[in-house]
């Protein structure tokens, strides 16, 4: 024993402090039961879409039945999922369903190679026609003429 310095002993009078409860600033526990499941969920998806070349529609509902994640939860995976990827320009398809005077490069730059996007273009009051872009492995829009089509105006802020 040291002078100056208390024993620790089994019958000295140091207090120890008991131990806190997990989430009370005591032991962490399994870090994934800590995440939010719907951030879980979102994270599971991307996961998926990168590791195995998933499909993000048919990943993300699974996870989401299993996790029983419904309502502002499932809404917030799901724009975590497709708000990750619509930036990381890995969209296999859209799907637009308001006529634009043109075909907006924002659409564009959102689909990957090989992806395809179906768009209403042509006037408010005019004459639409419904095209399918299709993105070749180069990266390069290959437009193709459907039909004629009669749609809702696409906003401005969103051209």
């Amino acid at each position: 024993m040291s002078p100056g310095r208390p024993s620790r002993g089994p019958h000295s009078t140091h207090r120890r402090e008991p131990a806190r409860p997990a989430g009370r600033g005591g032991p962490r526990g399994d870090p994934s039961r800590r995440v939010d499941p719907a951030r879980r969920a979102a994270y599971d998806a991307l996961a998926a879409v990168h590791r195995d070349d998933a499909y993000a529609n048919i990943v993300l509902p699974r996870l989401l039945r299993e996790n029983r994640i419904t309502g502002r939860d499932a809404a917030l995976a799901t724009e975590l999922t497709y708000g990750t990827l619509r930036s990381l320009g890995q969209l296999d398809a859209i799907l637009v369903t308001a006529a634009a005077g043109y075909i907006p490069p924002v659409l564009l730059s959102q689909l990957k190679p090989g992806g395809r996007m179906v768009i209403p273009v042509g006037s408010v009051y005019g004459v639409q026609n419904l095209i399918l872009v299709e993105q070749d492995t180069a990266g390069e829009p290959r437009t193709r003429n459907l039909l004629p089509v009669r749609f809702v105006p696409m906003l401005s802020g969103l051209r």
